[in-house]
């Protein structure tokens, strides 16, 4: 792709996407069948992020039913699933039973719930009701946690979220708590994510990296993640990207890794292996095989969780995280020994740096990059 990130232009500190964010692609032969779930449980939010793609959806501060989540959280364990990303959709620290006791989940919260289950879960949050989830739960048991916090521009924070005025001071505490809550352990991985847009240079400019650089070195942050707003003129978001990625070269940022997102296109024509092992659901029953296909009034409908079989062709999203590992899937069902798509997820660690996720939730076969252990 032209403008695209080469990924020899990566550094230690900057992750190409060929490991995203928690997909198991060991035993994708050997015992194939969903391995991850990522359920986005309500509609709700307590923002009005207009650039949002559940922006729609978000007005009817839908929910699922405790009875369908906990049905969910049953079969996949029953059919040797592994690990859980909890997001939106809406906020999900606005769930009623995710971080509190509930009768329909034997008298646990949802969270512990996965955790006696032995689920790796991961929480992506808007931030704003981070310390009720601090004070509910050790979240040294997460296996990442992600705030979506987008700017540290003041100004900006608002014109970009629609939130309270008290929100911006909210999340910046509730960052710092949840950075001291965690000292001394490598659970959570913590990570901030934050947008780059092309025609308001939001997060674009040098003196705005360098400002992030100092807030998370400052906090021991792990992972800070770059991506662009949605937008049609895909090369200006490169460019923009590009320049971000630039910039970030430039700095020191101890043990943080930063990880500049890549404005990929799917291919319609192709199939999508990710949906092999790869499920989300939101409420009403919906399964949808990707997140961005949330808030889509034509998304893939699906009766139960996916099977082996079961592929989704000519999906509609206009932008994929996915791109990277479909690629290598699709070797794999061309032919290619899954060893050797293996050994390249492998090779992207030893030579781009630690995943953004750190803990490898649900790869327990990759070496971990620090201690040269497995984490299994």
């Amino acid at each position: 792709m032209k403008n695209s990130i080469k990924i020899n232009e990566f550094t230690k500190f900057s992750a190409h996407q060929i490991i995203p964010e928690n997909v198991l692609l060991t035993g994708f032969i050997d015992s194939p069948g969903i391995k991850q779930i990522e359920i986005s449980p309500t509609d709700a939010c307590n923002q009005n992020c207009q650039w949002c793609f559940t922006v729609l959806a978000r007005e009817s501060k839908e929910k699922m039913s405790l009875a369908q989540l906990k049905k969910i959280l049953d079969d996949f364990q029953l059919q040797g699933g592994v690990s859980i990303v909890i997001s939106g959709g809406g906020e999900p620290l606005l769930y009623s039973g995710l971080i509190t006791p509930t009768k329909t989940f034997e008298g646990k919260s949802i969270l512990e719930y996965c955790f006696n289950f032995g689920f790796t879960v991961g929480l992506i949050t808007n931030g704003v009701y981070l310390d009720r989830l601090i004070k509910a739960i050790d979240i040294k048991k997460l296996a990442f946690l992600r705030v979506s916090v987008d700017t540290l521009n003041e100004d900006d924070y608002y014109s970009l979220h629609g939130a309270k005025k008290e929100h911006f001071q909210t999340v910046i505490k509730n960052i710092t708590t949840a950075s001291n809550q965690r000292m001394g352990s490598y659970t959570p991985a913590f990570g901030l994510s934050f947008i780059v847009d092309t025609e308001s240079n939001l997060n674009s400019t040098n003196d705005s990296v360098i400002a992030i650089n100092t807030f998370v070195k400052k906090l021991n942050i792990d992972f800070v993640q770059f991506k662009h707003l949605h937008t049609t003129n895909i090369k200006l978001a490169q460019k923009s990207l590009l320049k971000v990625h630039y910039f970030a070269k430039q700095l020191e940022w101890s043990n943080t890794e930063f990880w500049v997102q890549e404005y990929h296109s799917p291919k319609p024509h192709e199939v999508c292996y990710v949906t092999k092992i790869i499920q989300s659901f939101g409420n009403k029953d919906k399964v949808f095989p990707c997140c961005h296909l949330f808030g889509n009034t034509n998304y893939i409908e699906q009766k139960g969780q996916l099977k082996t079989e079961v592929v989704v062709k000519n999906c509609p999203s206009k932008v994929c995280r996915y791109v990277s590992i479909n690629n290598l899937l699709t070797e794999v069902e061309n032919g290619v020994p899954v060893d050797k798509a293996i050994n390249t997820l492998k090779q992207s660690i030893e030579e781009y740096g630690f995943h953004p996720y750190r803990y490898f939730p649900t790869a327990p076969d990759l070496i971990f990059p620090v201690t040269g252990k497995k984490t299994s």
